[in-house]
Protein backbone atom coordinates (compact mmCIF):
# COMPACT_ATOMS: atom_id res chain seq x y z
CA UNK A 1 0.00 0.00 0.00
CA UNK A 2 0.81 3.57 -0.74
CA UNK A 3 0.11 6.91 0.91
CA UNK A 4 0.23 10.35 -0.39
CA UNK A 5 0.67 12.73 2.19
CA UNK A 6 0.56 16.62 1.18
CA UNK A 7 1.53 19.35 3.58
CA UNK A 8 1.76 23.33 3.50
CA UNK A 9 4.10 25.30 6.52
CA UNK A 10 2.93 23.67 10.24
CA UNK A 11 0.50 21.50 8.21
CA UNK A 12 2.74 19.15 8.62
CA UNK A 13 2.38 17.94 11.63
CA UNK A 14 -0.63 15.68 11.13
CA UNK A 15 1.03 14.35 8.42
CA UNK A 16 4.27 13.47 11.00
CA UNK A 17 1.70 11.86 12.85
CA UNK A 18 0.67 9.93 9.90
CA UNK A 19 3.98 8.77 9.05
CA UNK A 20 4.69 7.64 12.59
CA UNK A 21 1.85 5.68 12.54
CA UNK A 22 1.76 3.87 9.55
CA UNK A 23 5.28 3.99 8.23
CA UNK A 24 5.55 0.04 8.91
CA UNK A 25 2.49 -1.45 7.20
CA UNK A 26 3.29 1.01 4.41
CA UNK A 27 4.99 3.36 2.13
CA UNK A 28 4.64 6.88 2.54
CA UNK A 29 5.29 9.71 -0.17
CA UNK A 30 5.26 13.39 1.08
CA UNK A 31 4.92 16.69 -0.52
CA UNK A 32 5.78 19.67 1.53
CA UNK A 33 6.08 23.57 0.98
CA UNK A 34 7.10 25.61 3.81
CA UNK A 35 9.00 28.52 3.85
CA UNK A 36 10.37 28.90 7.09
CA UNK A 37 13.81 27.64 7.13
CA UNK A 38 14.09 26.96 10.66
CA UNK A 39 11.17 24.81 10.41
CA UNK A 40 12.46 22.61 7.79
CA UNK A 41 16.09 22.48 9.20
CA UNK A 42 14.36 20.86 12.54
CA UNK A 43 12.37 18.30 10.58
CA UNK A 44 15.58 17.99 8.41
CA UNK A 45 17.10 16.93 10.90
CA UNK A 46 14.71 14.78 12.99
CA UNK A 47 14.27 12.87 9.88
CA UNK A 48 10.46 12.15 10.35
CA UNK A 49 10.75 10.22 7.17
CA UNK A 50 9.59 7.35 5.84
CA UNK A 51 12.66 6.22 3.96
CA UNK A 52 11.15 3.76 1.53
CA UNK A 53 9.30 6.56 0.14
CA UNK A 54 9.99 9.65 -1.48
CA UNK A 55 9.90 12.99 -0.19
CA UNK A 56 9.25 16.67 -1.54
CA UNK A 57 9.79 19.56 -0.44
CA UNK A 58 9.15 22.88 -1.90
CA UNK A 59 11.23 25.51 0.31
CA UNK A 60 9.69 29.00 -0.60
CA UNK A 61 11.25 31.18 2.01
CA UNK A 62 13.45 34.35 1.71
CA UNK A 63 16.82 32.71 3.19
CA UNK A 64 19.29 31.30 1.32
CA UNK A 65 19.39 27.37 1.78
CA UNK A 66 22.33 26.31 3.08
CA UNK A 67 24.41 23.51 0.86
CA UNK A 68 23.98 20.72 2.76
CA UNK A 69 20.13 20.98 2.36
CA UNK A 70 20.26 22.10 -1.40
CA UNK A 71 22.73 19.46 -2.01
CA UNK A 72 20.52 16.88 -0.69
CA UNK A 73 19.83 13.53 -2.05
CA UNK A 74 18.62 10.11 -1.30
CA UNK A 75 14.94 9.86 -0.76
CA UNK A 76 14.23 13.74 0.21
CA UNK A 77 14.44 16.42 -2.72
CA UNK A 78 14.22 19.95 -1.62
CA UNK A 79 13.36 22.36 -4.20
CA UNK A 80 13.80 25.93 -3.83
CA UNK A 81 10.68 27.91 -5.44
Amino acid sequence: DNQLLVASGIGITPALAAINAFKSSRRINLIWSVRDLEMLEFFLEHMYLDHDGWNIIFYTGKAPLPHAIEDSNGNVRVIRG
